[in-house]
């Protein structure tokens, strides 16, 4: 499973401009609407957009640009991550706060320091605290992905973890809301 959020987070820290938040079209009720939500979770728009406009202003800096159904793979994804955290045990959490940290740890070596690192993502409107619970989440969703599909192999891992997720999205009821995020 690829990381949604290490990704985007090495993303912004990698450039020293500050970050400036891309508009969103719509008004503040749109952003804060449930887009997607199944037993046990929700997701609203505004956490799609956070991430949506780190990825935009990262493709800026880069000088490329998004595919346009970026925002509904980024949807997929933040689904994925709230389904399986959902399933997640005592141990499988206690895995992930390990995974979680020694991501963080990861993060602040490439980085140099807290300090650093807090302006960095202070720079793009979060907080280290806000870093750490999705460096959590991701590793929850791989803990449980791993635990359930009982290998540790890329190749099964990629045959399986389609077919595994799509049968909990029928079990956890989910649907997406938002006709332009399906």
């Amino acid at each position: 499973m690829k990381h949604l959020w290490a990704g985007i987070i090495l993303g912004i820290l990698s450039f020293n401009t500050a970050f400036s938040q891309i508009p969103i079209a719509g008004d503040s009720t749109a952003q804060d609407s449930v887009v997607a939500r199944g037993t046990g979770f929700e997701i609203k728009r505004s956490a799609v957009d956070q991430v949506v406009n780190a990825a935009k202003h990262n493709a800026v800096l880069a000088g490329t640009t998004l595919p346009a159904n970026f925002p509904s793979n980024v949807l997929k994804q933040m689904i994925n991550i709230k389904m399986l955290t959902v399933k997640a045990t005592d141990a499988d959490r206690e895995q992930a706060k390990e995974r979680a940290n020694q991501d963080y740890e990861t993060l602040l070596k490439q980085v140099g320091s807290k300090e650093e690192l807090d302006k960095r993502l202070n720079s793009a409107g979060m907080t280290v605290a806000e870093m750490r619970i999705k460096l959590f989440d991701e590793a929850i969703a791989k803990t449980v992905l791993l635990r359930e599909l009982n290998t540790s192999k890329p190749e099964e891992i990629a045959s399986q973890a389609p077919i595994y997720l799509e049968k909990l999205r029928a079990e956890l009821n989910v649907e997406v809301l938002d006709p332009g995020m399906k």
